[in-house]
């Protein structure tokens, strides 16, 4: 795959993803800030795999969205990282409507595509900075929901994810 710095930001009209090149700046708290480099996407790719999940470390072990900046029109691109409520970590928790089971759109996470509720990727490009990475949870994205298992475990921990959240976003949706 090529680089950031190779990818070129010309518009497609076959639906092939088109990419520019941004930096980003986050910062963590008791971390220096950190530069991610981000490519922002206009358009699905069609050739991402499906993103796979590594399991958690740890019993009090969770995962954190990273939101990469973009605008309204960009396609949602994430990273996730693990932490433990030991390591206090700083992030905002998402509560919202799943809506339809059937409704799903796709986000870029990492190398790979994760298939969300079309109302959580509303709500991630209706609070996405244009500049800013965002640190967040939201249930569809941060727990693997194809494992059974950690499903049950990570519903076991959301009194203390949303606890523990320096804010709770709550959406309803457009309407």
């Amino acid at each position: 795959m090529a680089s950031p710095n190779q990818l070129s930001s010309s518009v497609q009209e076959d639906g092939e993803a088109n990419f520019e090149h941004d930096e980003a700046i986050s910062q963590l708290e008791g971390e220096p800030t950190r530069r991610h480099s981000a490519v922002r996407i206009r358009h699905p790719p069609k050739t991402l795999p499906n993103f796979i999940y590594e399991p958690l470390s740890f019993p009090t072990s969770i995962r954190i969205l990273e939101l990469l900046p973009g605008n309204k029109q960009d396609y949602i691109q994430c990273r996730l990282y693990e932490t433990t409520f030991d390591q206090k970590p700083q992030y905002e928790a998402l509560s919202y409507i799943w809506g339809d089971s059937a409704d799903k759109s796709q986000i870029v996470c990492c190398d790979g595509v994760i298939d969300i509720p079309s109302n959580l990727r509303d709500l991630l490009r209706r609070i996405r900075h244009p500049s800013e990475t965002r640190h967040l949870w939201a249930d569809a994205i941060c727990i693997n929901q194809s494992d059974k298992k950690e499903v049950g475990h990570q519903v076991g921990q959301m009194s203390s994810i949303y606890t523990v959240a320096e804010r709770v976003i709550i959406w309803l949706g457009f309407e």
